[in-house]
């Protein structure tokens, strides 16, 4: 849940890198629809911006499988900052085995209903 920024958009090529799955929410959305798409995609991870605090502790108490916030850059109570998410990881080089499976799941506009995926 970021702005258009480079660090947020080379976390798509480490999700990506690290057999997970991306699902891209606008935070320009109601609190309800990215609450519902998170809840609906089964996301368990939520990287966001810092600017984006607010809505992330809106939604927070509506998704019990996320279970891992990581900011970015800034620091929020129940969330860990990107530089302490990176440090637990080792520094070599690290590929999952290549996987045949969905890559990214893009909710909807919404424009005619509820958004879906």
């Amino acid at each position: 849940m970021s702005a258009n920024d480079p660090v947020a958009f080379s976390c798509v090529f480490g999700i990506s890198r690290a057999g997970a799955v991306w699902c891209p929410v606008n935070p320009r959305n109601e609190a309800a629809e990215n609450r519902d798409l998170l809840d609906f995609f089964d996301c368990t991870c939520l990287i966001f911006q810092a600017a984006f605090a607010l809505l992330v502790t809106k939604i927070m108490p509506e998704l019990p499988t996320l279970t891992t916030l990581v900011c970015l850059d800034g620091e929020l109570a129940g969330a860990v900052s990107f530089d302490q998410w990176l440090a637990g990881l080792s520094p070599g080089p690290w590929q999952a085995e290549p996987v045949d499976d969905i890559g990214m799941l893009v909710g909807t506009g919404g424009t005619t209903g509820r958004p879906k995926a």
